[in-house]
């Protein structure tokens, strides 16, 4: 989903995943629209794929390692790479879908600062979307 956001399945397989998340009850992932809202623009012509591609990153994450699910720090930050790396590639395949704001996260990535945002973020005390 990360390399190949486009190929012909992929939304199929979003929306298999996403509807994993909502439903099952083996994991539980917060959007967090301070981080995100900015990414949501009617602009932002991935919006849609790019949200599942994050809250679907988190969700591995917390299934992956049942410890490292607690830190809700680290799965928010796993959900950004992710989603900014399927961005990274989208715009390879789509240049005319660059959006400012996302270009503005992958500078706060590549300079090592995307951890500090999503920590100053408060991802747990502020507005939050539960995603069950």
């Amino acid at each position: 989903m990360e390399v190949e956001p486009f190929v012909d399945k992929a939304k199929d397989f979003r929306s298999w995943a996403m509807r994993y998340v909502i439903e099952t009850d083996d994991v539980s992932v917060t959007i967090c629209t301070q981080m995100f809202s900015a990414t949501m623009d009617k602009k932002n012509k991935n919006a849609d794929e790019l949200l599942a591609q994050y809250t679907i990153a988190m969700a591995a994450f917390k299934l992956s390692d049942p410890v490292k699910a607690k830190d809700d720090n680290a799965a928010q930050l796993a959900g950004m790479e992710s989603m900014l790396r399927a961005y990274e590639n989208m715009v390879k395949v789509k240049p005319k879908t660059k959006f400012a704001a996302l270009d503005e996260l992958v500078k706060r990535r590549d300079s090592g600062e995307l951890k500090k945002f999503v920590e100053g973020a408060e991802c747990g005390k502020g507005e939050t979307a539960p995603v069950k």
